[in-house]
C-alpha cells in the first residue's frame, strides 16, 4: 500500500493495489497536471477533459500539436468511431457501425 496525502491531493491504491488513484482536491474545479522541467504538458480537468500541449482543454482529448498514428491494419473487432492509420492505402480510415471509411 502507497500513500501521500497533502492539503491539495492524494496520491493512493485501493485495498488489493489494482488501481492507482490521484486526486487533486474534494472540488471538481482543480485539474491534475503531469509537468516536466517546470511545464505542463498534460492536464486533467475537473469535467474531464484533457488536454495535451495545453493547460485549458476544450473537450474530452484536445491536443495542442501534432498528433500522430502509426499505420497500421484494420482492427479485428472494430466498434463504431474507431479510427486508425491504413498501411497499405495510407488513408486515415473511420468504423461508422457497419463499413470502413476514407477520411481523405
Amino acid at each position: 500500500m502507497f500513500g501521500l496525502v497533502g492539503n491539495v491531493g492524494q496520491i493512493f491504491t485501493d485495498s488489493i493495489g489494482n488501481a492507482l488513484y490521484i486526486s487533486s482536491d474534494t472540488s471538481e474545479n482543480v485539474p491534475i497536471q503531469f509537468v516536466t522541467g517546470q511545464k505542463a504538458r498534460v492536464t486533467i480537468q475537473g469535467d474531464g477533459n484533457v488536454g495535451i500541449g495545453t493547460t485549458t482543454p476544450a473537450r474530452k482529448l484536445h491536443i495542442n500539436g501534432v498528433l500522430r498514428l502509426e499505420p497500421t491494419s484494420e482492427p479485428s473487432d472494430p466498434a463504431e468511431g474507431d479510427i486508425y492509420m491504413d498501411s497499405g492505402t495510407h488513408k486515415l480510415r473511420v468504423y461508422d457501425g457497419s463499413n470502413w471509411h476514407d477520411l481523405w
